[in-house]
């Protein structure tokens, strides 16, 4: 599963929303859902600022945006040249 979480600041405002991925699997032989990997995108915007200027994605985009996020509808992030 991938997507944004977002917050209410302490003014009501929403906080600007962070991306996450959460990779389970669904066991039916044995009837268990497990959960293997949750990760927040903790990247800040200067590094997400220093990767794009280098034409490089952040390591939370090429591991685990890119590595579990991607389908026929959402393609992989790039490097903007």
């Amino acid at each position: 599963m991938c997507g944004i979480v977002d917050g209410k600041n302490s003014f009501g405002g929403f906080t600007g929303g962070t991306r996450f991925v959460s990779v389970s699997t669904d066991y039916k032989n044995t009837e268990t859902f497990d959960t293997h990997i949750v990760q927040m995108d903790e990247s800040s915007s200067s590094d997400r600022a220093a990767a794009q200027s280098l034409h490089r994605v952040t390591p939370f985009e090429e591991v685990y945006w890119n590595g579990h996020c991607v389908d026929d509808a959402h393609p992989a992030l790039v490097a903007e040249n």
